[in-house]
């Protein structure tokens, strides 16, 4: 014999339209599969202990990590390949442009904004 057994909440009704992405969500690129696409990073730094630590540190975060550039030429050449959404960008580079003139490449030609990550050791006397 079968029981039948009484539901304490009303099963949720079922959505027919599909819901409103927020506008802070829209530039989001979606996958073949209509899956939201991970934030991809270029990581931009000439310290190669630097570079790993970030890279690590945006991969365990959740981040993908489009590649790591060390002048100011390797960004704009990776920018221009991997397409990512945002670039961490030192200020000092082992180049002779530097993060700014780099950053400023990127977002004129490709629309990327730059977030600054920089040390400069101050020396007093």
């Amino acid at each position: 014999m079968m029981r039948k057994t009484k539901l304490l909440h009303e099963p949720p009704a079922i959505v027919t339209e599909a819901p409103q992405i927020p506008p802070a969500l829209e530039n989001i690129e979606m996958d073949e599969l209509g899956k939201a696409e991970l934030a991809r990073v270029l990581i931009v730094e000439d310290d190669f202990l630097v570079a790993m630590e970030l890279e690590t540190g945006l991969a365990d975060a959740g981040f993908v990590v489009t590649g790591v550039a060390a002048t100011a030429e390797e960004a704009i050449r990776l920018a221009k390949a991997e397409r990512p959404h945002l670039v961490i960008m030192d200020i000092r580079l082992a180049s002779v442009r530097d993060g700014v003139d780099a950053a400023l490449v990127l977002y004129k030609t490709q629309g990327i904004r730059s977030l600054f990550a920089t040390a400069h050791q101050m020396t007093t006397r």
